[in-house]
């Protein structure tokens, strides 16, 4: 029982770091100082609109994933793997 309970606390802690770490740097972007901590990389995965995987005619079906990180992200998730190893 106490091994699922730190995983669900690990997961919520990287979450909330990445969901803080999105809308600060959404408030950010117009601070020129601050500027450098909404710099970030997407990463994706997109079949297509073109090539769908399943394609019925009237149905298509396509499989997408795509990941948006940002610096200060990386710095909340780094700092949520410190206040875990902390609270554990």
């Amino acid at each position: 029982m106490k091994k699922s309970k730190d995983i669900f606390i690990l997961l919520f802690l990287i979450l909330a770091a990445v969901v803080i770490g999105g809308f600060i740097a959404q408030l950010t972007s117009g601070i020129a100082a601050l500027k450098w901590l909404t710099y970030g990389e997407a990463i994706s995965f997109n079949y297509g609109n073109a090539n769908p995987l399943l394609d019925l005619g009237i149905f298509k079906f396509n499989f997408g994933f795509q990941l948006n990180i940002n610096i200060l992200q990386i710095v909340l998730i780094c700092i949520a793997l410190l206040v875990y190893r902390k609270v554990r």
